[in-house]
């Protein structure tokens, strides 16, 4: 498991972000099912709870490609549409994300100071290449090369368990076109399977990320639903939550 590190804070599971050195002072935790995830009803709940003593940004998720720059401006109570966040230290603020089978990307680059950009990616998300769009805004904003970035993929529904209809879905359509087919995998005339995160890897791979920088936990929300929030297993109103920022 490397770039990751299971453990506990009390009767709650989380999933702590390991980063090399020249990282240093960010610190990105998700919170896995648990005790302390049942007690999150709204944004402000995540904010007493889970935020350290800093402003919290945390936007509104709607499966899109828009990429918030986090700062007080946009902290709660402000809640702005988008599913990526990009944060530097001198922000001065923290950053919140939810999961429940989408996949948690974290980019990051420690050149010329560690920036780093949070990214919330399910199928629509890998559809529409949302990780390429983020690495070519990152590597312009941060003037970088791909090889200059690094990437944490937490986890999301596996092959094994995202099944969508075969015909009739103009998004199974587009993900025909825009997958590798080794991230496809059609089981019947009715029905395909698709890697969302297989497709993740393979657009880190085209934007020049090394394949050292590139850490995958390769864990399935719906398989390990005792671990895991999986909306596909039922868990409609609760996610995990990845909380992030400079200490």
């Amino acid at each position: 498991m490397e770039g990751f590190q299971l453990d506990r804070q009390g009767d709650q599971q989380i999933l702590r972000y390991l980063f090399p050195p020249a990282f240093g002072g960010f610190s990105a935790t998700l919170y896995l099912r648990g005790a302390l995830m049942e007690q999150i009803d709204a944004s402000e709940s995540v904010k007493e709870l889970l935020s350290p003593e800093l402003p919290l940004v945390m936007p509104l998720q709607v499966h899109g490609t828009d990429i918030l720059m986090a700062d007080l401006a946009c902290s709660l109570p402000e809640r702005r549409e988008a599913d990526g966040v990009a944060i530097s230290r001198t922000a001065n603020v923290a950053v919140a994300l939810q999961f429940a089978d989408c996949w948690p990307v974290i980019l990051g680059t420690s050149t010329p100071e560690p920036k780093f950009l949070l990214l919330h990616c399910g199928f629509k998300g890998a559809v529409s290449h949302f990780v390429t769009k983020a690495l070519s805004w990152a590597c312009k904003e941060w003037g970088v090369e791909g090889k200059g970035i690094w990437a944490w993929l937490g986890p999301g529904i596996g092959p094994c368990c995202y099944a969508r209809s075969a015909t009739g879905d103009p998004w199974t359509k587009r993900a025909f076109e825009s997958f590798p087919s080794k991230a496809v995998n059609r089981l019947s005339e009715k029905s395909v399977n698709f890697d969302i995160a297989g497709a993740i890897k393979a657009e880190l791979r085209q934007c020049g990320l090394v394949e050292n920088r590139i850490f995958a936990l390769g864990e399935c929300t719906s398989c390990n639903n005792d671990i895991f929030y999986s909306y596909r297993k039922g868990d409609v109103g609760r996610r995990m939550i990845l909380v992030a920022f400079f200490t």
